[in-house]
């Protein structure tokens, strides 16, 4: 399948990326005519044991200098 885009001209998806392809553009309810690029994957994000320290951010706020 071909995408044809004002920005980046022409862009090729293949046959068995087609479905994985329109079942994200469905899901996220994108018109296909706003996309400037469509990556081919997206990165996982990372998992730490502690997703935010709020400690951390009032340590470093001069206006309370202890906890």
């Amino acid at each position: 399948m071909r995408l044809h885009t004002r920005l980046a001209g022409s862009v090729s998806v293949r046959p068995e990326n087609c479905a994985a392809a329109l079942e994200t553009m469905a899901r996220f309810a994108v018109d296909p005519r706003w996309l400037v690029y469509l990556p081919p994957t997206m990165a996982p994000c990372g998992n730490g044991k502690m997703k935010r320290d709020p400690r951390g951010n009032v340590k470093r706020d001069p206006q309370f200098p202890s906890i």
